[in-house]
């Protein structure tokens, strides 16, 4: 497959309450709910190892590529697998500011960890014809996950103080705790593909 199309859905806070302070970062404890409203992401795959970001909508198009976590995410894979590189072109639907944080979280499970399980899906044929080889690749995918960051619910991965990322994470996330988690789970899902 060289096109994959991943929707990441606004949230809203229902409740939000400031914990305490770490690191400059406020802790946060917040009950959210995913809205209808998404930003569409497309990713179609390039023959050379370049990444290109296009921003659409919502005057995003500004946006300088070393802010934007999907440039850094798509330089930082084909920098640490040796792939080729991506068109990612993301349709911006969500305001930017506005507090609807968009993110490909479903229920309690960090959009850093259903990302990669859709795009596995793409990756791997296998997981079409059957529900037991999806399951049993998903699986796989949240252990490696948890064994490094101990926890798969959005809200406790958020409260985690001592996050063990990949040192890619590390060098391209510049201390932002979802990139972290996001570059961190770009990593696993390649280490996985690499495998296959």
């Amino acid at each position: 497959m060289n096109t994959v199309k991943i929707k990441a859905y606004a949230k809203i806070n229902l409740t939000l309450d400031v914990t305490g302070v770490s690191e400059g970062y406020h802790l946060l404890d917040s009950f959210v709910a995913s809205i209808s409203l998404y930003d569409l992401l497309v990713v179609r795959k390039r023959k050379d190892k370049l990444v290109s970001v296009t921003m659409h909508g919502m005057d995003s198009k500004g946006i300088p590529p070393e802010s934007n976590n999907a440039f850094r995410a798509g330089e930082a894979f084909v920098r640490r697998f040796s792939t080729t590189g991506a068109d990612i072109t993301v349709y911006k639907n969500i305001p930017m500011g506005a507090g609807l944080g968009g993110g490909v979280r479903s229920g309690n499970i960090c959009g850093a960890v259903n990302a990669p399980v859709m795009i596995l899906g793409c990756a791997c044929p296998e997981m079409a014809g059957s529900k037991a080889k999806a399951a049993e690749i998903t699986k796989e995918f949240q252990r490696r996950f948890t064994e490094r960051f101990r926890h798969l619910n959005c809200r406790e991965l958020l409260a985690e103080k001592e996050l063990q990322p990949t040192d890619t994470a590390l060098e391209l996330a510049a201390g932002d705790h979802c990139g972290l988690l996001i570059l961190s789970a770009a990593e696993i899902l390649c280490g996985m593909i690499g495998e296959k």
